[in-house]
């Protein structure tokens, strides 16, 4: 067993290795110690992830995701672009449907 002392803040990559209550379990890469990642976001089975050493446990290293910030500007800037392409079809139908209506005068 590796055996390296973390400091509160410092980024690790982690390895999501199963779900539990509340998080993940994680395998902190170059370490074979267990940790555990609180947090209501999905992540999948075997994807590494960066998270930040917040304390030890008895044996387990507590971690913070840091994707957490990530994922929300992701899923924002995914949400805006999908209402910018439903707001240009829209107006591309109103342009289509106007050049079919008679002028008035």
């Amino acid at each position: 067993m590796v055996n390296q002392d973390y400091r509160a803040g410092e980024y690790l990559n982690c390895t999501v290795e199963a779900e539990e209550p509340g998080g993940y379990s994680v395998t902190v890469s170059g370490d074979d110690r267990r940790g555990f990642l609180p947090t209501s976001v999905s992540c999948r089975l075997g994807e590494t992830i960066k998270a930040q050493f917040i304390c030890m446990k008895g044996e387990r290293i507590l971690v913070s995701a840091k994707f957490n910030d990530q994922m929300k500007r992701s899923e924002r800037r995914a949400k805006s672009s999908a209402e910018f392409a439903k707001r240009a079809g829209r107006i591309e139908q109103e342009a289509k449907a106007g050049d079919s209506v008679p002028a008035s005068d």
